[in-house]
């Protein structure tokens, strides 16, 4: 894959070329996707049963009418001008996004967007599912949790790394990000730092 350009790994432009670039070049084959593309960088995307959702930068959100493998694309109106990067589901019915000033929309269907109200106004840069409700990580050591999507409690995290990415995996959250930092979590509540042997940026567990 390219990195083209990408002088500072984590600027703006390269952070989520890693996981979007497949994306962007798989929906540029459609002209009715170039309106979901416009001129941003595609930084998350997800799928369910019926539909999916890809966030990008300045808040421009693009949905999936039907199941075909991410390659029909439309644009929405955007909740935000906030970059928005995380991306999830919660049981598989209520899309939630993340962003910058700690932003958290959440919709049913993809196109009609709430929002939420966080403690903190950092860039919240992954959200997942896991069975006590949703996680959201971030600037700073950021963590949030939130039993439904709509109310959100800070959690302490022990470090002001970059938390990257959340992962709920094998029964275990896991939070990843910058300097090499690792966290785990059976709760989303308490997190233990691991040693990862690192220091460079892990962007994904």
């Amino acid at each position: 894959m390219a990195w083209t350009g990408c002088s500072n790994w984590f600027s703006r432009r390269c952070r989520i070329r890693l996981s979007s670039e497949w994306v962007a070049q798989r929906i540029s084959w459609w002209p009715s996707a170039t309106r979901a593309r416009s001129s941003s960088v595609p930084t998350s995307v997800i799928l369910t049963n019926q539909s999916g959702l890809l966030t990008n930068q300045s808040g421009l959100l693009a949905t999936q009418s039907q199941s075909s493998l991410g390659v029909i694309w439309y644009s929405v109106p955007p909740p935000t001008t906030n970059d928005l990067q995380g991306v999830t589901t919660l049981s598989n019915e209520l899309y939630v996004v993340t962003g910058g000033g700690g932003k958290v929309f959440t919709s049913s269907d993809g196109t009609n967007w709430t929002p939420r109200s966080t403690p903190v106004g950092k860039f919240l840069s992954s959200v997942a599912e896991f069975p006590g409700g949703l996680v959201a990580t971030g600037d700073d050591g950021t963590i949030l949790t939130s039993p439904n999507a709509v109310t959100w409690t800070k959690r302490a995290s022990g470090t002001t790394n970059w938390l990257y990415r959340v992962r709920y995996l094998n029964g275990s959250l896991l939070a990843v990000g910058q300097n090499g930092t690792i966290l785990t979590s059976s709760n989303g509540v308490n997190w233990t730092k691991r040693t990862s042997g690192t220091t460079k940026w892990l962007t994904d567990g």
